[in-house]
């Protein structure tokens, strides 16, 4: 078994991974990334294709959430995480949700004022923005019902950076903060899997893994550290946790955005090229 060292292990490196290494190592911290799944480049597969679906989503991207009703639980596992797959719809944490955890959990600065700075500076980085030019067909019709029906339509800003040509290219992880954490010093291991953390008593010393690569045997990994950062998702966080032993209060309830369809008949064909970039509440 081989034994690696370092001061910060980050696990997982979607959204949270990725910010948490690019700042730590930037501080001049050393920070070791690990990530279940492989690393792809952004351009190897065609966005929203079947190879993407094999290539970078967990089991395909047929995860079951068993419960009433059963549904498919859609989850990144590359590097990159989640960013890889999504629509690149960016969200700010409504503010009155930041004053509820706030309160309820007895966060220190988990103020609307604090994570606002922290976005905005996030916002920048990944070029943030709406469209430059008109939407696409599709959600100029949800925009235009939801004013008829005297309902809120607004549109979503998305992680993009555009062209002068008013091309758009996702800024996914491993397009941004990842190559800038790897540029300044961190290490990450891709095809990676933490079977454990590492406890002595109610510390974390480090993690248990597995690392597989192609035409070689799987390869056994201990790796210390002095501080861990789980960053593993809504759904593979409390399951490291609880097959690690901590099981408090984790992982006992799960609440999902769905996806419903509803179609349409319009009297005149629709481009539904593009996803719809307005949301009507």
């Amino acid at each position: 078994m081989t034994t690696l060292d370092t001061e910060v292990l980050v696990i997982g490196s979607g959204a949270g991974g990725a910010v948490t290494a690019a700042t730590l190592v930037a501080a001049g911290r050393s920070v070791t990334v690990i990530e279940e799944g492989p690393w792809i480049d952004p351009d190897d597969v065609e966005p929203f294709s079947l190879e993407e679906l094999e290539a970078k989503y967990r089991h395909g991207g047929l995860s079951p959430a068993l419960g009433t009703p059963p549904l498919a639980l859609a989850e990144g596992c590359c590097v990159g995480g989640s960013t890889e797959v999504n629509s690149g719809l960016w969200h700010r944490l409504p503010s009155h949700f930041a004053d509820e955890w706030r309160r309820r959990y007895a966060i220190d600065e988990f103020t609307p004022e604090a994570l606002d700075r922290y976005a905005e500076s996030l916002e920048q980085e990944l070029s943030v923005s709406t469209l430059p030019g008109a939407p696409p067909a599709s959600s100029a019709v949800l925009e235009r019902g939801a004013t008829k029906l005297g309902w809120r339509s607004v549109e979503f800003t998305r992680v993009f950076r555009h062209d002068g040509d008013q091309r758009g290219v996702k800024q996914t992880m491993a397009r941004t903060l990842l190559p800038r954490a790897v540029r300044d010093g961190a290490v990450i291991l891709p095809d990676c899997r933490v079977e454990r953390l590492l406890k002595r008593g109610e510390r974390v010393l480090g993690a248990r893994c597995t690392r597989r690569r192609a035409g070689s045997p799987p390869e056994h990994l201990t790796i210390r550290a002095d501080h861990v950062v789980v960053c593993g998702g809504a759904i593979q966080t409390p399951a490291l946790l609880q097959r690690s032993g901590i099981r408090r209060q984790i992982g006992r309830g799960l609440k999902l955005h769905p996806t419903i369809k509803i179609a349409a008949r319009f009297p005149s064909p629709l481009d539904h090229a593009g996803v719809p970039m307005h949301r009507i509440t």
